[in-house]
Parts: C-alpha cells; structure tokens; sequence
C-alpha cells in the first residue's frame, strides 16, 4: 500500500471547492503512479461525492474510489494551503483519498480496515486535524505497512 503525505502544496491555488480539488489530484495521482489513466477519475470522484458526504470532521474529507484504473492501495492525506469549499457549510482543510483496485486481496484491504478502526478514536481524529505534520505522520506510522513518502512544500 502506498502512504503519500502532500503538506500544503504550492501548485494548489486552483483549488476552491472540491471539484477543482478532484481535478487537481487526478493530476496528482497520475504523476505518482497511482492510476493508470486519467479520463474518469475526476467523475468518478465526482459520483461518489454525489453519492453521499464524505467529510468525516469539520476539516476532514475522505473522497475514496475503487476502480480498476487504480494501480495499487493507496492512501493520499492532503493537507491544504487554503480551505476549499464543498462540504457542508464549513470548509475543509485536510483531505485523506483512498485509492482501490477494482480486484483487491484481504490482504490489501487490511491495513485498510485496520486505519478506519484506529480514525474512529477521538485522539487519532485529533492528530489528523492537527497543525502539526508530524503529528498526521504518527497516524500513518502507526500502520506499519511501508514507508511514508512525504512532501513537504
């Protein structure tokens, strides 16, 4: 599984709401290696949204799709220069993308189940709202599933 941590990207200005967030990460997933094709990704981004909230916090959003452009689990926390709008009323600052292949292992998928049981405690909540980069390192870390690439703007 691949773990990205991007704080405060510079070429983020574009960003105001979500859906010019979807935009700016399908880019950014194309330059990682995370997907093999750009065309649908905005949309399907787009679609899940519509489909139902994914803010799990007043700063935090988990926009997720699973997709057999995706290459490999992935998990990307963005952590925003600027707030964007689009969900709710508050806007949010913190964004974490999961990333499935359409054909995923168990094996695949347990880190996975493991990290949402961990966010549903308040403390892990807190680390991922936090100011502090290496406070939402600590989360990731705790995952023990490889190394965390960061990027720190």
């Amino acid at each position: 599984m691949r773990l990205i941590v991007e704080w405060e990207p510079t070429n983020a200005a574009m960003i105001i709401d979500k859906f010019s967030l979807f935009a700016w990460f399908k880019e950014f997933a194309w330059r990682h290696g995370l997907i093999s094709e750009r065309s649908t990704v905005t949309a399907m981004l787009k679609n899940r949204e519509c489909a139902g909230d994914t803010s799990l916090s007043e700063t935090l959003a988990n926009p997720h799709i699973q997709s057999s452009t995706v290459i490999e689990p992935a998990l990307v926390f963005l952590k925003l220069p600027v707030p964007c709008s689009g969900w709710g009323t508050t806007p949010i600052s913190r964004v974490l993308f999961t990333l499935l292949p359409e054909d995923v292992t168990t094996a695949q998928v347990a880190p996975l189940e493991n990290f949402y049981r961990q966010i549903a405690e308040e403390d892990v909540m807190r680390k991922l709202c936090s100011d502090e980069l290496r406070e939402v390192e600590s989360v990731f870390e705790a995952l023990d599933v490889g190394n965390i690439q960061t990027i720190n703007n």
